[in-house]
């Protein structure tokens, strides 16, 4: 990541992520919202980009969120991660560690 990238993204509550990644996950998988105010609410990803900018509407707070739920597909999906115990899958759901 670079030095511009890491004064942008700041460091986020869980708490707050999981929240985060609960009204992600509701507005991907939920019904398409016609007549929203997005360019395209067709596309998931940008529904539920702006669904959490919608809860969360501290610039900052929602730049670092935003960042770290584009790519937590990529993070749970990475097999090195797994390997190192990073992430952990289970039938009780996914663990990731806060690092």
């Amino acid at each position: 990541m670079s030095a511009k990238l890491e004064d942008k993204i700041g460091p986020v509550e869980p708490a707050r992520f999981h929240q985060a990644l609960g009204i992600y996950q509701a507005a991907l998988f939920g019904p398409s919202q016609e007549g929203a105010d997005a360019a395209e609410p067709g596309i998931p990803v940008k529904r539920g980009i702006l669904a959490v900018k919608k809860q969360f509407s501290d610039p900052k707070e929602f730049e670092s969120l935003s960042f770290r739920l584009q790519r937590f597909t990529e993070i749970v999906g990475d097999k090195k991660l797994a390997k190192w115990g990073m992430v952990k899958l289970s039938e009780g759901g996914i663990e990731v560690h806060d690092a």
